[in-house]
């Protein structure tokens, strides 16, 4: 229930105008049929606070989407310089700290080519102040170096903490990779 309503309220334009618009609505029939203005005017004031607000605040799936489509388009680009940029010195995942990862994952795509990712999903799993966790599926289409053109459906985990003021991936565990349930990195590369 609060992530609905944190989607309408701080997150979609479109789905706070479309319950302002039916609120305004009904109050302006009421208004019409005879009611008091104030609550018409009321409304209009707190619909404009709600729509600069949401204008102003970035949630915290918010902050992972653009960090995650900024990856992608880069890695889409044959690049890891956005990745690089968005772990923290402290990520870790198994035995690669952040340039090892970044290696690794360049490395890859010596191998592999992203024509284009297809996000399926991103859901906050947990949340605090300082840290949070989202889980976030892809589609993406690839050319593999010995397979050709395939498209494999991958979900993923990613941790994320306040870093100097900016949020930074601390960990990423892939939680399925087409038929493989929680690979390893190894696998991975293969």
């Amino acid at each position: 229930m609060t992530t609905w309503l944190t989607w309408i309220f701080l997150e979609s334009p479109a789905a706070l105008l479309a319950v302002t618009v039916v609120v305004l609505f009904t109050l302006l029939v009421y208004w019409r049929r005879g009611g008091s203005v104030r609550p018409l005017f009321a409304a209009l004031l707190a619909a404009c606070g709600m729509l600069i607000t949401q204008s102003c605040v970035m949630t915290q799936r918010e902050h992972a989407g653009r960090i995650l489509s900024a990856i992608v388009d880069d890695l889409c680009d044959g690049r890891v310089a956005a990745l690089a940029a968005a772990l923290s010195p402290r990520f870790r995942a198994a035995d690669m700290d952040r340039e090892r990862f970044a290696q690794y994952v360049g490395d890859v795509l010596e191998r592999v080519r992203i024509h284009a990712a297809d996000r399926t999903g991103l859901r906050l799993a947990e949340s605090r102040a300082d840290a949070f966790r989202v889980v976030v599926g892809y589609l993406p289409d690839l050319t593999l170096a010995d397979e050709g053109r395939v498209r494999v459906p991958s979900s993923w985990s990613l941790a994320f903490e306040r870093d100097a003021g900016e949020w930074k991936i601390t960990e990423i565990i892939c939680i399925q990779a087409g038929p493989l349930r929680s690979p390893t990195w190894q696998e991975l590369r293969r």
